[in-house]
């Protein structure tokens, strides 16, 4: 997970192409671009789009349109040549964008047209990759599980792209996160079968009147979506969509830009999102994460987010201290971990409780938490099966031992591990 990818659609359109606006994408946390998806991707237009983004240091996706998106299919072998020529020696190039949503029940013949081109494409531009999207599962042409696992299938046999990936946008209910946890599994499981690499979109709009395109997102419900794609074990995340597309589309409701290039609220969030999602996808020998500061002056119980690292060296006092906080976090993290990790135990009774994650090896383990609020901490046992309340402790405690992190304050903790 150190080399998750984390993308978007719709790039900024031919006017603001411009180094400046690249670095925006950057500064956003984004680790590629994507081209706009509103106007023709012509030469004029590739040549300055990869301009920019070389300029700002962040690989790219080309979009084509005499390969992208293909309306005509005539002699595609050559196209495809012709646009190996035009960028095989340009710098910055991931590889190029094919198709979004190919569907076969509408062109029986689309996948092999598809295939022709990523044919032509690996054998004069091998180190490059091809990549396009696919229709999700539960709306549209495929609704039935197996139906869509062969329609998966099929382009992965058939077609050969490098990458992979699917838009389901869930509506925030039970209902809406089973059906995407539901896409995420099935197309996980057939990508895994075949040794196919995917990424996942999520829905980053800003929730949307009814009958829209997609319907939008609260940043809790984008947060889950994105962990989500994460714990299934998808190499990159996709975002829909960084560039407000056309208002009518849309109502009028803004993106993470503006059309006229404005950031947006929303933004911000992807931001910080993304600043989380690079942090626990990065690698870090963690043992525990969880929402374990007290904070009660701040509204609804809010805490922080904290990973525990047994790894870190004691200090001189022998304390372990705690690697970083990442976030401020509140309930929602819960059950929203990442790849590799479980829930240990919550104890969600009042605001000033507190839950634990652990590496999957480490689930079945006791820990000892100290939670203090107001200079006065309490100890309790926690396993998966219970949290037993030990009663008033301190910061002495012996239970304190084997300690894996600690927050030493008048709202603090410190979390050790036992028999």
């Amino acid at each position: 997970m150190a080399d998750l990818t984390i993308g978007f659609w719709d790039g900024p359109p031919t006017p603001f192409v411009t180094p400046e606006r690249f670095q925006q994408i950057v500064q956003c946390g984004f680790t590629l671009a994507m081209p706009t998806s509103d106007e023709p991707l012509d030469k004029t237009h590739v040549q300055a789009y990869l301009a920019a983004a070389q300029a700002a240091n962040i690989p790219a996706l080309i979009g084509d349109q005499r390969i992208s998106n293909p309306t005509n299919f005539d002699n595609l072998a050559g196209r495809a040549d012709a646009v190996v020529q035009d960028w095989k020696q340009a710098s910055g190039v991931l590889g190029y964008f094919l198709a979004d949503e190919p569907d076969p029940k509408q062109n029986p013949q689309i996948f092999t047209y598809l295939g022709q081109i990523v044919s032509e494409l690996r054998s004069k531009d091998p180190a490059r990759s091809t990549y396009l999207n696919l229709l999700p599962l539960g709306y549209g042409p495929y609704t039935d599980e197996q139906d869509y696992t062969h329609y998966v299938e099929r382009c992965i046999t058939e077609v050969k792209p490098h990458l992979l990936s699917f838009d389901h946008y869930p509506v925030d209910s039970q209902a809406g996160r089973d059906g995407f946890t539901t896409n995420l599994r099935v197309f996980r499981d057939v990508c895994k079968a075949h040794g196919q690499p995917f990424w996942g979109f999520v829905d980053a709009f800003p929730p949307l009147p009814p009958g829209k395109p997609v319907p939008g997102s609260s940043l809790d419900h984008l947060r889950w979506q994105a962990l989500e794609v994460l714990r299934y074990g998808a190499s990159g995340i996709m975002y829909f969509t960084y560039w407000t597309p056309t208002p009518s589309v849309f109502d009028g409701t803004e993106a993470m830009v503006t059309r006229n290039g404005t950031l947006t609220q929303r933004y911000n969030e992807v931001k910080n999102l993304n600043h989380d999602l690079r942090t626990l996808s990065g690698g870090i020998a963690d043992a525990l994460f969880g929402r374990v500061r007290a904070t009660p002056d701040v509204p609804g119980g809010a805490g922080d987010l904290w990973l525990l690292d047994s790894s870190v060296p004691p200090t001189a006092a022998g304390e372990r201290p705690l690697s970083a906080p990442l976030t401020p976090a509140g309930w929602d993290w819960m059950t929203q971990t990442a790849p590799g990790y479980g829930l240990v135990n919550a104890r969600n009774h009042d605001v000033n409780g507190f839950w634990l994650s652990a590496r999957n090896d480490l689930l079945d383990r006791t820990f000892y938490v100290l939670n203090v609020v107001a200079d006065s901490g309490r100890l309790y046992r926690v396993t998966r099966a219970a949290i037993d309340d030990l009663g008033p402790a301190g910061w002495a405690d012996p239970h304190k031992q084997n300690m894996l992190g600690m927050y030493f304050n008048s709202n603090g903790f410190w979390v050790s591990y036992g028999p």
